[in-house]
C-alpha cells in the first residue's frame, strides 16, 4: 500500500484518518481530512528543508506564511498561498499535481461547507473523485522526500567546502552524505545533483572548484557508489549531458579517479570524450599505469603493463599496484602479481626497491608460488640496487622463509649468492 512509503511518520499517522473514512464510505469527511494532510506535510517538508539543510528558499516561504497567518489567524486563506508558493519558488510540484490540488481545494470547499444542492443534498464527492484526489496526493507529494527543491546543490557545495578535513576517508564521507541528503533525496534530485557535481569535479575551473576538487571528486565517487542502480541507467540515457574533464591536471585525475574505479560508465560515454580521455590518458605517464577504463578488457590492459616491464621501470608505481591486484579477476591476479615482481626485480634505485618491496611484494608474500619466485630471483638476482640497499637483509629473509615454505628446501645460493642473505648472519632457522 502506498501510504506505507509515506515519508513523515506525522503525515503517515494522519493519513490514517483519511484512510479510514474512505474505506467506510465518508467521502467528504477523507476529502477535507486528506486536503488538510497535504498541507501539514507540505509544511513539514518546508521545516525539514529550513532547519536540516538551510534552504533559503524554504526558509523565505515560511516566514511568508508566518506573517500572513499572525495577519489573519482564522483565516484558511494561507494554505493555497503556500501551494502556489512551492509550485513558483521549487521544483517540486508536477503540473497536473498542481492542478489536481485546486481541484482538491475546491471539493475540500464544498465538503466542508453547507453548501446544498439543487435537491437540497450536501455535497459529496463519489468513490472515484475521493480516490483519484488521495491516489495524486500520496504519489504528488505525500511519498516524497523532503528535498523539494534543486536548489538544494549549492549549500551542498558550501557543505563540501567546510568539512575537507573533517572526513579523511570515502567510507566516514560517505556515511555523512547518505545521513544528511542521499536518505531523503528523490530520483530527479539525485539526478541533478549527480550532473551538477559532475561539472563542478570534473570540469569547471575557476578559483572555487579548483580549491575543492578533491572534496567534490570525492563526493561525486560516493554518491556513485551509493546510488549506482539508479544513476548508471541515467547515465545511460543522458550520455550527452556529461563532459569529459577540463583543461587542468586536476579535472584529468578527478576524472581518472572516477573512471577507474567503474569503469563501465566510460564505455558510456560519447565517443569524442572517450577519444580524447583516452589521448591524454596515454601520455599521462603516472595514469596511464591504472586506467583500465580505456582497454576492452582487464587482460588487455595487463598485457600493456606487462609490454612496458622490460624497458621501463616507472611502468607500475608501487602506489598504483595494490589497485591493480584488487580489480582485476582472479583468474588474472597472478598476472597481476608478476608485475609487482617485475617491478622490484627491476628496481634501480635503493628507494625504488623498499618501495616495491613493501606495496609489491611483502603484502602479498603468501600467494607467491614457485613460478613467480623463481622470476623474481633470475630477474633481480644481479640488481645491486636490491642487494646492497639497507633494508636488504630483513626484507631477503622474509622471502627464503616464503621460498621454503613453497619449496620445502633452502634455496640454492650457488646460482644466486648475491639475492639471498648470508648464511652466516641470517637471524633464524628456516627449516
Amino acid at each position: 500500500m502506498a501510504s506505507r512509503r509515506i515519508n513523515d511518520p506525522r503525515t503517515r499517522r494522519y493519513f490514517e484518518e483519511v484512510y479510514l473514512s474512505y474505506n467506510a464510505g465518508s467521502t467528504r469527511s477523507a476529502t477535507v481530512s486528506l486536503w488538510s494532510v497535504v498541507i501539514a506535510d507540505l509544511l513539514f517538508k518546508l521545516h525539514d528543508l529550513s532547519t536540516i539543510h538551510g534552504d533559503e528558499t524554504a526558509t523565505s516561504i515560511l516566514a511568508d506564511i508566518e506573517t500572513r497567518r499572525a495577519r489573519n489567524p482564522v483565516s484558511p486563506e494561507w494554505e493555497w498561498y503556500l501551494v502556489e508558493q512551492i509550485n513558483d519558488r521549487t521544483e517540486f510540484l508536477e503540473p497536473h499535481v498542481f492542478i489536481e490540488l485546486d481541484s482538491l481545494r475546491k471539493h475540500r470547499h464544498l465538503c466542508a461547507h453547507p453548501v446544498i444542492d439543487g435537491n437540497e443534498a450536501l455535497f459529496t464527492p463519489n468513490q472515484d473523485i475521493a480516490r483519484s484526489h488521495i491516489r495524486v496526493a500520496l504519489e504528488g507529494i505525500l511519498v516524497l522526500p523532503p528535498l523539494m527543491t534543486r536548489r538544494i546543490f549549492d549549500p551542498l557545495l558550501e557543505d563540501l567546502e567546510s568539512k575537507t578535513t573533517l572526513f579523511p576517508d570515502d567510507e566516514s564521507l560517505g556515511q555523512y552524505l547518505e545521513a544528511k541528503y542521499l536518505a531523503s533525496m528523490e530520483s530527479s534530485t539525485l539526478y541533478h545533483i549527480f550532473r551538477s557535481l559532475w561539472r563542478i569535479a570534473m570540469v569547471t575551473i575557476d578559483e572555487r572548484a579548483s580549491g575543492a576538487r578533491e572534496i567534490n571528486s570525492r563526493a561525486l565517487r560516493c554518491i556513485y557508489r551509493k546510488r549506482q542502480g539508479d544513476l548508471e541507467p541515467y547515465l545511460r540515457d543522458n550520455t550527452n549531458r556529461f563532459d569529459g574533464f577540463g583543461q587542468e591536471t586536476s579535472c584529468q585525475s578527478a576524472f581518472h579517479q572516477f573512471m577507474r574505479e567503474f569503469p563501465a560508465v566510460f564505455k558510456l560515454l560519447p565517443e569524442p570524450v572517450q577519444v580524447e580521455a583516452r589521448h591524454a590518458i596515454q601520455n599521462s605517464e603516472e595514469l596511464i599505469q591504472s586506467a583500465r577504463y580505456i582497454y576492452d578488457s582487464d587482460a588487455e590492459f595487463l598485457s600493456y603493463l606487462e609490454s612496458q616491464s622490460e624497458e621501463n621501470e616507472r611502468f607500475l608505481l608501487p602506489s598504483e599496484f595494490k589497485f591493480i591486484v584488487e580489480v582485476v579477476s582472479p583468474d588474472l591476479r597472478n598476472r597481476a602479481l608478476r608485475l609487482g615482481v617485475m617491478r622490484y626485480a627491476k628496481a634501480r634505485s635503493f628507494n625504488s626497491a623498499d618501495d616495491a618491496f613493501e606495496n609489491c611484494i611483502e603484502p602479498h608474500l603468501g600467494e607467491l608460488d614457485n613460478e613467480l619466485l623463481e622470476l623474481m630471483v633470475n630477474e633481480g638476482k644481479d640488481n645491486a640496487q636490491i642487494y646492497n640497499r639497507g633494508g636488504f637483509s630483513d626484507s631477503h629473509q622474509k622471502l627464503e622463509r616464503r621460498w621454503v615454505e613453497v619449496f620445502e628446501t633452502k634455496p640454492d645460493r650457488t646460482i644466486a649468492p648475491r639475492f639471498w642473505v648470508p648464511v652466516e648472519i641470517l637471524e633464524d632457522e628456516l627449516i
